[in-house]
């Protein structure tokens, strides 16, 4: 199903995104 392949990939994506939103957003509230 090229549906769950185009999503997998488009959730790997925001995942990296999101979590390094996080990250900096983690790193600029603590520092």
């Amino acid at each position: 199903m090229p549906r769950l392949l185009l999503s997998d990939e488009h959730w790997s994506k925001l995942r990296e995104i999101l979590l390094s939103k996080a990250i900096y957003n983690n790193g600029m509230g603590v520092h």
